[in-house]
């Protein structure tokens, strides 16, 4: 097979990635990697397709293939870390995350996914670190501050902070009233 034969299948796997067509996209990545099985950018967009297919066990091991030959990747660090957390392995997901956190300490993606990892394993102290970090050196990233906000929310009712939690989310309480009267 020939290198555009390999493009072409990355170009139309991204095209129908970007489409929300994640079957088809699969289809095209997964001929990427028959094609140039030592290509890490084949097995990485494999791997993040099958993320959104909820097929976090086949993800893992595309993006273990990309480590193998590249253990520093950032991205596929953070997208194996985000697999391992759906997959319940909070352990290793965080330490993913710390890992991508050493080779960017500031990248605040990197940051959210630990805080939230932190979390996860009831160290709440050290996820309200990596959400204020957030905050203090990126008080304009708009496109985290929901997500970011919720968490940090989170984990100071876990610290018994309620007061603080709620000067972030003022309708907390009345949230959490509504999840308890679910339950019942």
């Amino acid at each position: 097979m020939k290198e555009s034969d390999y493009e072409n299948s990355i170009e139309h796997g991204r095209q129908f990635f970007d489409k929300e067509d994640y079957k088809s996209a699969l289809r095209y990545f997964t001929k990427a990697c028959v094609i140039k099985p030592d290509n890490d950018m084949g097995w990485f967009l494999k791997g993040r397709t099958l993320n959104k297919l909820h097929k976090n066990r086949e993800a893992n091991e595309c993006y273990n293939h990309v480590l193998e030959s590249y253990p520093c990747c950032f991205n596929t660090l953070i997208e194996k870390g985000r697999a391992l957390g759906t997959l319940g392995d909070d352990y290793a997901a965080l330490g993913c995350f710390e890992i991508a956190t050493e080779l960017d300490p500031d990248h605040p993606r990197a940051l959210h996914m630990k805080g939230i990892a932190h979390y996860s394993i009831g160290e709440y102290e050290k996820a309200l670190a990596c959400f204020e970090k957030i905050e203090q050196r990126f008080p304009k990233d708009h496109r985290r501050w929901k997500s970011l906000a919720y968490w940090k929310a989170e984990t100071l009712k876990k610290l018994k902070k309620n007061k603080k939690a709620l000067e972030i989310n003022p309708r907390y309480d009345k949230i959490e009233e509504k999840i308890k009267n679910l339950q019942k």
